[in-house]
C-alpha cells in the first residue's frame, strides 16, 4: 500500500480495493475460469482480475465486467485512505 508523508509523525495510507471476485461470487461465479469464460479474456487475465493483482483495466474489459457481473462501476472498486501514525526511530 503506497504511503505519503503528511506531517512529522504520520503517514497517510491510500488503498483502491478491488471487490471484482466478490461482485462475481454473488452473482455464481466461483473462480477466475469462469470468469475469464464469461468476459472472453485469456485465463492470465481473469486470474488477475480474480485476484485483483493488476494495474491497469481496458475499458472493453471494464465494460465487460459491469456487463458480465450486472452492476455500476463503482460496484468494482472501493476508496479508502486513513492517516496512521508512523513508527518512530529511536
Amino acid at each position: 500500500m503506497p504511503l505519503l508523508k503528511l506531517a512529522k509523525g504520520e503517514d497517510w495510507a491510500m488503498a483502491l480495493i478491488v471487490t471484482i471476485r466478490e461482485r462475481a461470487e454473488k452473482r455464481g461465479i466461483e473462480n477466475a475460469n469462469q470468469l475469464g469464460v464469461a468476459l472472453g479474456v485469456a485465463p492470465n487475465v481473469s486470474a488477475r482480475l480474480w485476484s485483483g493483482e493488476f494495474e491497469k483495466l481496458g475499458m472493453n474489459t471494464f465494460e465487460k465486467l459491469c456487463e458480465v457481473l450486472s452492476c455500476q462501476p463503482n460496484a468494482l472498486f472501493r476508496y479508502e485512505s486513513q492517516i496512521r501514525k508512523a513508527a518512530t526511530k529511536r
